[in-house]
């Protein structure tokens, strides 16, 4: 689902890149576009594409799990072990904050696909 999946690159781009609210008000438009860019790159060379938007899109969102969770590690890496900042300084706070809405946004969106994709989980 990795190697050579525009899905997973899109996924990691936005879900790393964008706010929750921003994301969540974009993320379709966006896909769509991607999608669309997508296939008329192939097209110019003559390349038929080989899975529908319908697919891409599911492809993303089992993706956008994955990435969700990888956030989750880049902002131990990122944020928490970044020695540039003072720690007990307002900005490291309001970048905590920040950071940790943009993890509870993706959360709750996954939970969403979660039960979209496997509704016997329990």
């Amino acid at each position: 689902m990795q190697l050579g999946s525009p899905a997973f690159d899109v996924a990691r781009c936005i879900v790393i890149s964008l706010d929750g609210d921003i994301r969540r008000k974009i993320e379709e438009d966006l896909l769509l576009f991607y999608y669309q860019t997508f296939t008329d790159e192939l097209n110019k060379y003559k390349i038929e594409v080989p899975f529908r938007y319908e697919n891409f899109r599911k492809v993303y969102d089992i993706t956008f799990l994955q990435q969700s969770g990888d956030l989750l590690s880049m902002i131990d890496i990122f944020v928490l072990k970044n020695t540039d900042y003072n720690k007990k300084g307002k900005y490291y706070k309001a970048i905590l904050d920040k950071t940790g809405l943009k993890l509870k946004h993706a959360i709750e969106d996954s939970i969403v696909i979660i039960r979209k994709y496997f509704k016997d989980w329990k």
